[in-house]
């Protein structure tokens, strides 16, 4: 098992809705409600450590929005792992995340200027990943095998490799 850097780039789907009552001093309520959804271009990196067979820790950032959705938003992410079995293991995690956005004019314009972090525990099931991995293998494999049956079945001029005559 050794340190792993992956880079990746996507996108990031935000979507908030929020409703808001006050009640005045004479018993009238007033109410008023929104939303507002944005897509974010994003690209970060994710670094996995190693610390035993069994434990890891992961560090995940990005940072995105470059004015085409927000005007600017990261985040990083901390995770401790624990591969209790193959296909099971337990996370502790901490996110900090920073998100600059806004949208219209006058009394339409929405401000979304914040900063939000927070633990996380989880389980993760490695089951849905293995099987896509067994799967690619087994399809690699028969064709890596039907491959080689029709080269095995083509003319002698056909198996020689390309420049040689």
């Amino acid at each position: 098992v050794r340190e792993r850097l992956t880079v990746f780039g996507g996108l990031r789907y935000n979507d908030l809705s929020a409703e808001v009552a006050a009640t005045g001093p004479l018993g009238d309520t007033e109410t008023a409600e929104g939303d507002e959804s944005w897509v974010d271009p994003i690209v970060g990196a994710h670094y996995s450590i190693p610390l035993s067979d069994a434990w890891s820790l992961n560090l995940r950032g990005d940072v995105g929005g470059f004015g085409i959705g927000s005007d600017f938003a990261w985040q990083g992410v901390a995770t401790f792992r624990w591969q209790f079995s193959d296909r099971a293991g337990a996370l502790a995690a901490y996110r900090y995340m920073y998100m600059d956005y806004d949208d219209g004019q006058g009394s339409n314009r929405f401000i979304y200027d914040m900063a939000f972090s927070g633990p996380a525990l989880g389980v993760v099931f490695l089951c849905l990943c293995l099987a896509v991995v067994l799967a690619v293998r087994i399809l690699k494999a028969k064709a890596a095998k039907a491959g080689k049956a029709a080269a095995d079945s083509a003319p002698i001029a056909a198996r020689r490799p390309p420049g040689v005559w």
